[in-house]
């Protein structure tokens, strides 16, 4: 193993002030592993924190990898773009799902939307379609669910249902979890075709009461 440190200064005017990170390089058959991690307004005295991370560090071999690790890899697809990456990775967590059964239901619900986003990006719609149901299923009434279903609605140019999804979804928005809200319809360039309908004013205005 190899550790590099390295001191970032948080304030100009105050140079005591730092943060100290440090890289800890661990080579491994063929691979190198790179571990970041920091300690923010670091004081002399701190070192030991930092040293009793790195030198916890250990090499697993062989492996398995976990239902959070085919989560994490998908996520870290989607975020990044990748979605035909992340669809394969969010597929593989929902069949550990259905043996394992071991996601929580915030983990559960964003599996489920991410996968459809996914679809839904790469302009699966039908694909997108059968996931949202699916969330419906699983989580009753999930108000994102309803949201997405709409967006991809809208996309095909299917307005009728579209306005329907988007009307269960302001409907069922006290569902949500962990304080999330759902996003301005008005501001969602996929509903432009019908941002200035009646029915989808008298919505949409409902969404702020």
């Amino acid at each position: 193993m190899k550790v590099v440190w390295r001191d970032v200064m948080i304030s100009p005017q105050d140079k005591s002030k730092i943060s100290k990170q440090a890289n800890a390089y661990v080579f491994f058959d063929d691979y190198c592993i790179d571990v970041h991690i920091s300690k923010t307004f670091y004081k002399k005295g701190d070192g030991w924190i930092l040293n009793k991370i790195i030198n916890s560090i250990k090499i697993v071999s062989p492996y398995n990898l976990t239902i959070y690790d085919y989560f994490n890899f998908a996520n870290s697809f989607f975020y990044n773009k990748n979605y035909r990456e992340s669809i394969n990775y969010y597929e593989k967590t929902l069949e550990l799902q259905r043996k394992e059964n071991k996601l929580d239901r915030y983990h559960h619900i964003s599996v489920i939307d991410n996968l459809g986003m996914s679809y839904f990006i790469m302009r699966d719609y039908k694909a997108a379609i059968l996931k949202f149901d699916m969330g419906l299923e699983k989580f009753r009434d999930y108000p994102t669910f309803y949201y997405n279903k709409a967006r991809v609605y809208s996309k095909m140019g299917n307005y009728e249902l579209a306005i329907l999804n988007l009307k269960l979804a302001i409907k069922n928005r006290d569902k949500l979890i962990n304080n999330e809200k759902l996003p301005d319809p008005f501001k969602d360039p996929v509903f432009s075709k019908i941002k200035n309908e009646k029915r989808f004013l008298d919505i949409v205005k409902n969404l702020s009461r």
